[in-house]
């Protein structure tokens, strides 16, 4: 983890790596809470150094369509 924190800072790669470590994916990276508190830190302060922009945009992956909004109720078919 040293390692990656050391290769990735000041890189987008590194809020994706932090996104990883505390969403649960990888079994590898189970820290105790006092770790989990110091990585919390760290990726805010890495968020200001760097901020999080996804690649795409939402518009740019599915458009201004009709079908574009996400958060739109299905519509029932008869």
């Amino acid at each position: 983890m040293v390692r990656a924190l050391t290769l990735l800072w000041g890189h987008p790669e590194m809020n994706q790596y932090f996104e990883k470590i505390w969403s649960g994916r990888d079994p590898s990276l189970n820290l105790d809470p006092e770790s989990m508190a110091e990585l919390m830190l760290l990726a805010a302060i890495h968020q200001r150094v760097c901020p999080y922009r996804p690649a795409k945009s939402v518009e740019d992956l599915y458009g201004t369509g009709r079908w574009a909004d996400t958060w739109k109720p299905a519509r029932v078919r008869r």
